[in-house]
C-alpha cells in the first residue's frame, strides 16, 4: 500500500500530553493530507471544540490519548464532548489495552481505538474508516 493510497482529508483535533508525539502526529497528518489541531489535555480539547463550534466549523475527528499525566483524560473529555456534541466522532488511544475504554470504547461514546504503538498503516485506516472522503 503506497502512500496515495493512504491520504485522506478533514480536520483532526488530536490530543496527547506528549509534546514529541503531537510534533510527529502533525506531520504526518499533514503528509496525509489532514488538518491537525492540537491539544495537550482535556480541558485544552474542549476549549478547542467549544471554539469550533462557536465559529461554526467542526472537527472531522478527534484523536485522544486516554490518560493525561496531571490532567483529564479521554474517558472524561470524551463525556464532556458529548455534551457539545453527541454526534462527536473520536478515537480513543492508549499502551493499555485491557482498560474497559480501549475494550469497549463504544460504551464510552467513541467511534474507535489505537492500540500503542500505531503504525502508520492502522492510524491512516482509521481514519478513513471514519471521515468520509470529500
Amino acid at each position: 500500500m503506497g502512500l496515495e493510497e493512504l491520504k485522506g482529508s478533514g480536520s483532526i483535533l488530536v490530543m496527547d500530553d506528549e509534546e514529541q508525539l503531537r510534533n510527529l502526529l502533525k506531520l504526518i497528518l499533514e503528509e496525509l493530507g489532514y488538518r491537525p489541531s492540537f491539544s495537550a489535555n482535556g480541558a485544552e480539547c474542549i476549549a478547542q471544540y467549544t471554539s469550533a463550534i462557536s465559529r461554526g466549523e467542526k472537527y472531522d475527528l478527534v484523536l485522544m490519548d486516554l490518560a493525561i499525566a496531571g490532567g483529564m483524560g479521554g474517558k472524561e473529555t470524551m463525556a464532556e464532548l458529548l455534551k457539545l456534541d453527541p454526534k462527536v466522532q473520536a478515537v480513543v488511544s492508549s499502551g493499555n489495552s485491557l482498560d474497559p475504554v480501549m475494550m469497549d470504547c463504544k460504551n464510552f461514546g467513541f467511534s474507535g481505538t489505537l492500540s500503542k504503538p500505531y503504525m502508520l498503516k492502522e492510524l491512516a485506516a482509521e481514519l478513513k474508516r471514519l471521515i468520509p472522503s470529500k
